[in-house]
């Protein structure tokens, strides 16, 4: 590997970092089971492999794909898939009620970053296990059943507004946030969209 695409991989990571800040702050309102359920978990997303349980919707795309990045560490591969599609899949939804539509780039963007981070070799072996978990239409409508079941997220997407040009006019986040009539309804739709299910 070159020094150049080290150092490539290296500033790659690092931004996907930066985008943690202020990602993980819990929305106003957030219940008292919220609250018990974020105090008794202590896993970090930056140096642990989530489980993949209905907790991961608590976290938001930077943190599930650094995380999806030290499950490939580890060789827990169906781990890194659900963590992937997880992400991808919150930044169809954020891109439904983040207002600014500069913001929403940045969902596509989040996967191209992990590829970076990983590195071809990891990426090509995570790439490969995926295409094989969603090659036939029955494994991917059960892996977007799986998908769909998980609450929808309940972080602020705040790596998202951050990002876009409405966080750098004097408007700042007021209305940075559309409610949702049905966010479960939303969260499905942007796990089909996605994952690319079948209806």
């Amino acid at each position: 590997m070159s020094r150049e695409h080290k150092g490539a991989i290296i500033f790659l990571g690092a931004a996907l970092s930066i985008l943690l800040t202020g990602c993980h702050t819990p929305p106003s309102g957030h219940s008292a089971q919220a609250e018990t359920e974020s105090a008794a978990s202590h896993a970090d997303p930056q140096t642990q492999c989530l489980p993949s349980n209905a907790s991961v919707t608590r976290y938001s795309p930077p943190e599930l794909y650094l995380s999806a990045g030290q499950c490939l560490k580890q060789n827990r591969l169906d781990e890194a898939v659900f963590l992937f599609g997880t992400a991808g899949s919150e930044g169809r939804f954020d891109t439904r009620r983040v207002g600014d539509v500069t913001a929403h780039q940045l969902a596509s963007f989040m996967g191209v970053m992990f590829m970076k981070h990983v590195g071809e070799e990891a990426y090509g072996k995570f790439s490969a296990h995926m295409r094989e978990q969603l090659k036939d239409d029955r494994a991917r409508k059960a892996f977007c059943g799986r998908l769909s079941q998980l609450p929808p997220p309940v972080y602020r997407p705040q790596y998202m507004i951050n990002h876009g040009m409405a966080a750098f006019t004097s408007a700042g986040d007021q209305q940075a946030l559309r409610p949702l009539e049905d966010a479960r309804r939303t969260w499905r739709e942007s796990v089909n969209e996605y994952m690319d299910c079948k209806p």
